[in-house]
């Protein structure tokens, strides 16, 4: 008898658990789904859409609200600055090679510095436009130079370094 009583609390236990679990469930589905809904901006109260303020009309309306001198106004202060980054830029005295030591940029007679490896075409134009045009005047840079010639084109410098582009050249011209 006294088996035939737990055997029927525990059924009915189980039918509680089983209850839960449903219930629990359904709170969940439905916390989720509100925060979806308060993801979208969908409210949860009409009262919440009748008290709205005035920046949260559709845009067509606020925008037919912008005069032409708010616009102007705007593009005035985009300017200036512009205007004040490009002061900083020529203010800042940038650092310049050697070109008395190392020689003179020839434009016209350029030296196919893709020829050396690590000088890509984008290297070997950036190379170009700071005054880097022909192997004599790699075979003229040192550390220092290398440094600047990584600071000048954005180009790593151990990457210089582990090239030995003056050693490359030497080879080339043998």
């Amino acid at each position: 008898m006294k088996l035939a009583i737990l055997l029927s609390i525990g059924s009915t236990f189980e039918i509680l658990l089983w209850i839960l679990a449903v219930i629990i469930i359904v709170y969940i589905l439905a916390k989720k789904k509100s925060v979806l809904n308060r993801d979208k901006n969908i409210p949860f109260d009409d009262a919440i859409v009748e008290d709205a303020p005035e920046k949260d009309k559709p845009k067509e309306d606020w925008a037919e609200d912008v005069k032409e001198e708010d616009i102007i106004e705007v593009k005035e202060e985009n300017e200036e600055k512009k205007e004040v980054k490009s002061k900083k830029k020529t203010s800042e005295k940038s650092p310049e090679l050697n070109f008395e030591r190392i020689g003179k940029p020839n434009h016209e007679n350029k030296d196919d510095l893709k020829k050396i490896k690590g000088i890509g075409p984008v290297l070997e134009k950036k190379l170009n436009e700071i005054g880097i045009t022909n192997y004599a005047q790699i075979l003229n840079l040192n550390k220092n130079d290398l440094q600047l010639i990584s600071i000048l084109t954005n180009y790593p410098f151990s990457k210089i370094q582990g090239n030995q582009w003056v050693k490359q050249v030497k080879d080339l011209e043998k």
